[in-house]
């Protein structure tokens, strides 16, 4: 009975730290017309899988989110990469791909504002 019970915990606890583990910590800076910096979270334990993140450009902010696309090899293609400003509206687009499998992580890809401005983003994981 007690090994069963230690087992069943022991279980337990691996799934829980596995899930802690799918999700992983980014930060970058962001460059063109606008500079500034940017972090998140990928979570790739969901279908599908996501990114979400903030950013600030040292007078204004907002958060980021995105919808990836596992392609194969540790590499997350955004699908659909959308940026909000402070107020949650709707101000821009981004794309680019997350490589988790460049340690420590790298990512990459462009944006661009709904009135034209642009430039391109880049980053790496926060290792825990």
């Amino acid at each position: 009975m007690k090994k069963s019970l230690l087992l069943t915990v022991g279980i337990l606890i691996l799934m829980s730290a596995t899930g802690l583990m799918a999700n992983t910590d980014w930060h970058g800076k962001f460059w063109g017309d606008i500079e500034g910096e940017w972090k998140g979270t990928l979570v790739d334990k969901q279908d599908p899988p996501y990114f979400e993140g903030v950013w600030t450009d040292g007078d204004d902010k907002g958060k980021c989110y995105a919808e990836l696309e596992y392609g194969g090899h540790g590499i997350y293609k955004i699908v659909k990469g959308v940026i909000y400003n402070e107020d949650g509206y709707e101000i821009g687009k981004f794309g680019g791909y997350f490589d988790v499998n460049i340690k420590p992580g790298y990512a990459e890809g462009e944006w661009k504002t709904l009135w034209g401005e642009y430039g391109k983003w880049q980053g790496k994981r926060i290792l825990p």
